[in-house]
């Protein structure tokens, strides 16, 4: 019975010499460009949640006492590069005796 021939692995390794150094020149710019997406990604969320927790303690601190929700929201979103707060509260609430 005669074996296969298989061929030979010096000989094959010689005649793609850099083929790892290309296919890595290929992909490299796809993960950097992943990579960075994803930081981009985490911060534009982190701050989505700061702003939504400083409406939350705008909201709880105008509940509790009228006329403070403003100052902590905007004291809160103070931190945050970029933001920019706008309120309101109306001087008296419709419904609520003080």
């Amino acid at each position: 019975m005669r074996a296969r021939r298989t061929p030979d692995r010096k000989r094959r390794r010689a005649a793609d010499p850099g083929l790892a150094a290309v296919e890595f020149a290929l992909v490299l710019p796809l993960l950097v460009m992943l990579l960075f997406g994803m930081v981009v990604a985490g911060t534009v969320y982190v701050d989505h949640l700061r702003v939504q927790s400083a409406a939350h303690d705008g909201a709880r601190a105008g509940a509790i006492a009228p006329g403070q929700g403003c100052s902590t929201a905007v004291a809160r979103v103070a931190g945050i590069d970029g933001a920019s707060v706008t309120c309101s509260a109306p001087a008296n609430c419709p419904g609520t005796t003080s």
